[in-house]
């Protein structure tokens, strides 16, 4: 699902739910998808229940907690990721 051309970590999540639902999984699955620019280091990424990810700013040492996300990828259908 990653390596679709134009893909972003909510398109791949929306798609992973999707796929998972069609399974009749009966369980809870948590991920983080993330796409590093490593020439600009930007950082997209897209949390689907899984723990705060965590930032370590180069040079400074210094660490920050990223948004906590949205649901769980499977468990819950609560609309798009974002």
């Amino acid at each position: 699902l990653a390596l679709r051309p134009g893909a972003t970590p909510a398109s791949i999540l929306d798609d992973a739910r999707r796929f998972l639902s069609s399974l009749r999984f009966d369980g809870m699955v948590t991920v983080l998808v993330g796409i590093l620019e490593r020439e600009t280091g930007h950082l997209e990424y897209c949390n689907a229940g899984h723990e705060p990810p965590l930032l370590l700013k180069a040079g400074s040492g210094t660490c920050a907690s990223l948004s906590t996300g949205q649901p769980a990828l499977v468990g819950l259908d609560l609309g798009p990721y974002r």
